[in-house]
């Protein structure tokens, strides 16, 4: 029998249920579509690959400081959306998330491994991780898991990949001159953000200039509003965002502030 070998095999999914289909094979098929997802520049950063390991880490990341309690079931489907909510790329940008769903729905494969269920409850996180899909679309609950939950918090996860690793700084030294006043501002915006934390109830990013960081991170908090209510039904504190201004490569704060004094995040 031929050995399968993998791109990436040291992936650390932490809270991985054992029960459930082995995921290297989800992380495969993933990784033949995303290898080939066209990268746009200068329109738009990375949604290969490394977006999808990114998400991975915040789905632990989530588990462990949020404290919210899932199911087994609901877990891996969050891993499994990691792989595969951006496929759809493979075919168009703008209604990526609808693409993803179909593919991932029509797809023999993931049936075959995941069984008919799974795939549905897979492809409406896929097409609800965008806020163009009204969050309340998503049926509320299908088998045994809580659709409309995690199809939020993966929808949240998902905006908050919005570090630097998106725009690489050795890759924007070479198209600066060509990237249009838009794409500069969104490229620069990913630069200034260093990395991201979770605590109880909270998002903290650590960025190297606030006014640059504004952009993404407001539009992060409006990707999160559009799904505040399902959060708080579901017995989930409403995470705050906490932004901190720092230097690169030094671990001492210069200015911290909390992005959201006055609102209800």
């Amino acid at each position: 029998m031929a050995t399968i070998e993998y791109r990436y095999p040291t992936v650390n999914y932490e809270y991985l249920p054992p029960e459930f289909p082995d995921i290297m094979q989800i992380q495969y098929l993933a990784e033949k579509f995303l290898q080939f997802i066209p990268r746009g520049i200068p329109d738009y950063p990375s949604h290969g690959v490394d977006h999808s390991l990114n998400i991975i880490k915040h789905v632990d990341s989530m588990i462990k400081n949020w404290y919210v309690d899932l199911s087994s079931e609901e877990i891996y489907l969050l891993y499994c959306a990691a792989w595969l909510h951006d496929i759809g790329n493979i075919i168009e940008r703008k209604n990526h998330n609808e693409f993803s769903a179909c593919i991932i729905n029509e797809s023999l494969i993931i049936e075959s491994l995941l069984g008919r269920e799974m795939q549905n409850q897979l492809a409406w996180i896929a097409k609800a991780h965008s806020s163009s899909c009204n969050i309340c679309e998503v049926p509320i609950q299908v088998g045994n898991v809580r659709l409309r939950f995690i199809s939020s918090l993966f929808r949240i996860l998902d905006a908050c990949e919005i570090i630097n690793t998106k725009c690489p700084e050795a890759v924007y030294n070479v198209i600066e001159k060509v990237l249009n006043q838009t794409s500069k501002t969104y490229w620069e915006s990913h630069k200034s953000i260093l990395s991201i934390e979770f605590r109880s109830a909270e998002i903290i990013y650590y960025v190297t200039d606030r006014d640059k960081s504004d952009l993404l991170i407001n539009h992060l908090g409006e990707e999160m509003e559009s799904v505040k209510d399902i959060i708080c039904f579901n017995g989930v504190d409403f995470p705050e965002i906490t932004v901190i201004e720092t230097t690169p490569f030094k671990n001492k704060v210069v200015v911290p502030k909390s992005r959201n004094k006055n609102s209800t995040f």
